[in-house]
């Protein structure tokens, strides 16, 4: 493909042959790290699977865990997929060859710690043998729930990382990684009546130097910009960016 004298090319395809893909298997979330060396995916399963760029532009297999399982909400008897939405590499993590990263399906957010476990090594084996390979392992370290009631559709790293949002369609969470028992809403547009609802909230990012700010795009085709210096409660925004050709626009009327 070439544009304005620029040749583009296909260097490398991830996943299954087409023919061969199903429910399961359908990729629902991407993610490089900060640095570029690790990409992950996730999918409609729950498993994540880690490449590595190992050898100039290809990413070869790195390892693979099972994310998030199917569970069944008792209170509103409703099925939660394992689903992965999204995966967020943390930044200013990386001691001792090992990476965190952070993976949601539709309520449940959890951390996890990628590191690398070489072999004990046996003082009294003075063989000349090749000393077995290190392996990749996954821990769980944190678990995020219990803090949304609609469905999660993004999270987002404080640059300094050590906080992280969280968003629904009427919620924005913010999380310390240190502490999975306890957030702070910072954002809850639900209406005192429902029957009122006409604007939902589809996205939130932080913004990538500045740790106060961060914004959040609605169902109205409005992004909206936030300082949370000036208040805690960010219900009132410091910028809207709007289409002025647009008036309310608006998947729910």
């Amino acid at each position: 493909m070439t544009q304005e004298g620029v040749k583009w090319k296909l260097n490398q395809v991830f996943g299954e042959d087409p023919s061969a893909v199903n429910e399961e298997n359908v990729i629902t979330a991407v993610e490089f790290d900060p640095t570029g060396e690790f990409l992950s995916i996730g999918y409609q399963c729950g498993q994540v699977v880690v490449f590595r760029n190992q050898s100039g532009d290809t990413f070869k297999f790195h390892t693979q865990f099972e994310s998030h399982q199917s569970e069944f909400d008792f209170l509103t008897s409703l099925e939660i997929e394992e689903k992965i939405n999204k995966i967020k590499w943390v930044k200013n993590k990386y001691l001792n060859n090992s990476r965190l990263l952070l993976s949601t399906n539709d309520k449940t957010i959890k951390l996890w710690k990628m590191y690398e476990k070489r072999p004990s090594k046996d003082l009294n084996n003075n063989t000349a043998e090749k000393p077995p390979a290190s392996t990749i392992e996954v821990a769980q370290r944190k678990v995020f729930a219990n803090a949304h009631t609609y469905n999660i559709n993004s999270i987002s790293l404080c640059p300094d990382g050590q906080l992280f949002l969280s968003a629904d369609d009427l919620r924005i969470n913010m999380w310390n990684l240190e502490n999975g028992s306890e957030c702070f809403t910072i954002i809850d547009c639900k209406p005192p009546n429902m029957n009122e609802l006409n604007e939902v909230i589809t996205s939130v990012e932080f913004h990538p130097t500045e740790s106060h700010s961060f914004v959040h795009a609605s169902s109205k085709g409005v992004v909206k910009m936030a300082d949370m210096r000036s208040q805690a409660l960010c219900d009132r925004t410091v910028r809207t960016f709007a289409d002025k050709k647009e008036k309310n626009p608006s998947f729910l009327k």
